[in-house]
């Protein structure tokens, strides 16, 4: 049993005279104070965790956007190297295939200016493409 129990109880029992009750109302009094001073103290306590909580919810909102953003930079690097990757393929098959294709004859002579190409590189890549998936001997 605490101490304000206590103090309850020998409250309800009353006091036997004037000093006793004069020196019970003293001790309410100021146990009152005490509560009412704990009572602030864990209000503060409770604003305290109020302004953790908006500050962790703002913190999460900030990171979940980072991530998003992240996320979004990923994707366009994924789509970069993705490219870089098929360009990289269509080089090493011209290189493995340098003798067997006609295609690379036909970029020795885009390169060196003979053949002009419309379109640029994405022709280019278009017949290397399809050269890829049908390779044909080199005629001269």
């Amino acid at each position: 049993m605490n101490d304000y129990e206590n103090l309850q109880k020998r409250c309800q029992r009353g006091a036997m005279n004037l000093n006793d009750a004069n020196n019970l109302l003293a001790e309410c009094h100021g146990s009152l104070g005490a509560m009412a001073a704990e009572i602030k103290r864990l209000k503060d306590v409770a604003h305290g965790f109020c302004d953790d909580l908006h500050t962790s919810a703002v913190e999460r909102d900030q990171l979940k956007a980072e991530v998003d953003s992240l996320t979004r930079e990923a994707d366009r690097q994924y789509t970069t190297i993705e490219a870089y990757r098929k360009d990289a393929e269509r080089y090493r098959w011209l290189s493995d295939k340098f003798g067997i294709t006609n295609l690379p004859c036909a970029v020795e002579r885009i390169l060196g200016g003979d053949v002009y190409v419309a379109d640029g590189k994405a022709s280019i890549d278009a017949a290397i493409d399809a050269a890829m998936k049908e390779v044909t001997p080199c005629s001269s």
